[in-house]
């Protein structure tokens, strides 16, 4: 079976990668670029928070310590801005993810 890729980067690749200790009110990451995919871990309770493009503004994949694996409609993780209108291009996520005193990892690829 032949794959044919939706998207490419034609050359141009961004990623950002980012460490923090969760404190408890809602995130807003401007990257200047958006977002195909988007990883949050919460590294002290071992849970992953996954975006991929494609997917609704509402839904994540969401991984907890034991492996199990559910799409979490939450709006954990919220796509933000497009490329032209001058608005900020990155995502979101509320307070319920970006918990106080927790170890997060935070990856956007775009």
């Amino acid at each position: 079976m032949d794959i044919v890729a939706k998207t490419q980067d034609g050359g141009v690749s961004n990623t950002a990668i980012t460490n923090l200790v969760g404190d408890g009110t809602a995130l807003n990451v401007n990257l200047g670029f958006n977002p195909r995919y988007v990883s949050i871990i919460n590294v002290t309770d071992q849970i992953t928070y996954e975006w991929y493009m494609g997917m609704a503004a509402t839904q994540t994949l969401k991984t907890v310590a034991a492996g199990t694996r559910t799409l979490d409609t939450t709006s954990a993780i919220v796509p933000r801005g497009t490329i032209s209108g001058g608005s900020p291009r990155g995502f979101g996520c509320p307070a319920a993810v970006n918990l106080a005193g927790k170890s997060l990892m935070v990856m956007a690829h775009g």
